[in-house]
C-alpha cells in the first residue's frame, strides 16, 4: 500500500545524520560520475559541483582525456578518469575497477545517446550498486526495454542483491520510458489506484500514473520531476510541492543529478537521498531568487555554492 507523504523541513530534520567531527574522506563517501562529453562538457562540470557540495568525501569524473585539463583547473580537490571507448580491450576491466572503488555511480548528464555510453549502461546495470540513471541514459534505458534486452540484465542484478537504481526523468524522459511498454505486461494495482485518487490535479495524475507504470517495467526508484516533484521508493510516495521556475534552464537536472548520487554515496537511504536532494535544489533555488529579485537571472551553476543554507536548515551543517 503506498504512502503518500509531504517532503517538508520537518519531515528532513528527521532524517539528519551528524556526521562526527573525526571522520575521514575516505568514509565519507566517494562518488563516481560517468557525465559530459565533448558536445555536452557543462553537464559534466554542474554535476561534479554539485556532488562535491553534496559532502562527500572524493567525487571522480569520468570523461574525455582531452577535457580533463581544464576541468582539473577548475576543480582541482576531485579525481579524473580518463573515458574508455566500448571498443577498447581494457572497457570492462577499467570500469570493473573504478566501480571497486566508489559507494555512488551516476550515468547519464550529457553522455551522449550512442555506443559507448549504451554499453556503459548494460555494465553497470550489472556490477554497480548504487545506480543513479539520468538524461542520455534514460533514452538508452528505454531502447533496452523495447529491444528486449533489459529484462536479463535487471535478472542478473537482482540475482547479485544489487540496490534498486535511481532514474530522474523530466516529463519528456518519463513518455520515452513510458511508450516502450506495451509489451511489458505490467498493469495498475488497487494501491496505485487508492494514491492516484488523492491527487487531485490531472496533469499530475497524469504523471504520476506514468511513473508507477515505469516504476514496476524498469525496477527503479523514480524522482518524477515536475510540479509538484514525486519521489517514488520503498512503497511511499514522497511530494514536493515547492516550485521555482528558475529551475527551468538546461543544466538544472545535471545539479539535482549531482547533488543526489553524492547522498546516496554518503549512505543515505534511498528514500532520505532523493527527498534530501529534491528538497535542497528546489529552496535552493527559491533563496537565490529571493536574493536576487529575480527568478530570471538564477543559474544552474549558482545552486551547488548556496546548498549550505539549506543544509544547514534541516539539520545537515556537518
Amino acid at each position: 500500500m503506498w504512502q503518500l507523504n509531504e517532503i517538508t523541513k520537518q519531515s528532513l530534520q528527521q532524517q539528519a545524520q551528524q556526521r562526527p567531527a573525526d571522520i575521514y574522506k575516505s568514509i565519507a563517501g566517494k562518488v563516481l560520475l560517468l557525465t559530459g562529453s565533448f558536445e555536452y562538457p557543462g553537464a559534466a562540470l554542474l554535476s561534479l559541483a554539485a556532488a562535491r557540495k553534496s559532502g562527500v568525501g572524493y567525487a571522480c569524473l569520468d570523461v574525455a582525456r582531452e577535457l580533463i585539463p581544464a576541468f582539473a583547473a577548475r576543480y582541482p580537490g576531485a579525481l579524473y578518469q580518463p573515458r574508455i571507448s566500448a571498443d577498447s580491450a581494457e572497457f570492462s576491466d577499467t570500469l570493473s575497477s573504478l566501480l571497486s572503488n566508489y559507494d555512488a555511480v551516476l550515468i547519464g548528464c550529457g553522455r551522449g545517446i550512442n555506443s559507448t555510453t549504451g554499453q556503459e549502461l548494460k555494465f553497470l546495470l550489472t556490477h554497480a550498486n548504487n545506480l543513479i540513471i539520468d538524461a542520455d541514459a534514460l533514452r538508452l534505458l528505454a531502447e533496452l526495454q523495447a529491444q528486449g534486452e533489459l529484462a536479463p540484465l535487471l535478472a542478473t542484478r537482482q540475482r547479485l542483491n544489487l540496490a534498486t537504481p535511481v532514474i530522474l526523468p523530466h516529463y519528456g524522459e518519463l513518455k520515452s520510458l513510458y511508450q516502450v511498454l506495451a509489451s511489458a505486461g505490467c498493469s495498475l494495482t488497487a494501491a496505485d489506484y487508492a494514491l492516484l485518487s488523492q491527487i487531485e490535479d490531472e496533469a499530475a495524475r497524469r504523471r504520476l500514473t506514468a511513473a508507477l507504470l515505469v516504476q514496476k517495467a524498469y525496477q527503479v526508484n523514480i524522482v518524477v520531476k515536475g510540479v509538484p516533484t514525486y519521489c517514488l521508493v520503498d512503497n511511499q510516495c514522497w511530494c514536493n510541492t515547492d516550485a521555482c521556475n528558475a529551475l527551468a534552464k538546461a543544466g538544472s537536472g545535471d545539479v539535482l543529478a549531482g547533488l543526489l548520487a553524492g547522498l546516496l554515496a554518503q549512505g543515505f537511504s534511498a528514500a532520505a537521498a532523493m527527498s534530501i536532494a529534491v528538497y535542497v535544489h528546489c529552496r535552493t533555488a527559491i533563496v537565490l531568487s529571493e536574493r536576487c529579485a529575480s527568478t530570471r537571472t538564477v543559474m544552474p551553476e549558482d545552486l551547488p555554492a548556496a546548498f549550505a543554507a539549506v543544509f544547514a536548515s534541516i539539520g545537515l551543517a556537518c
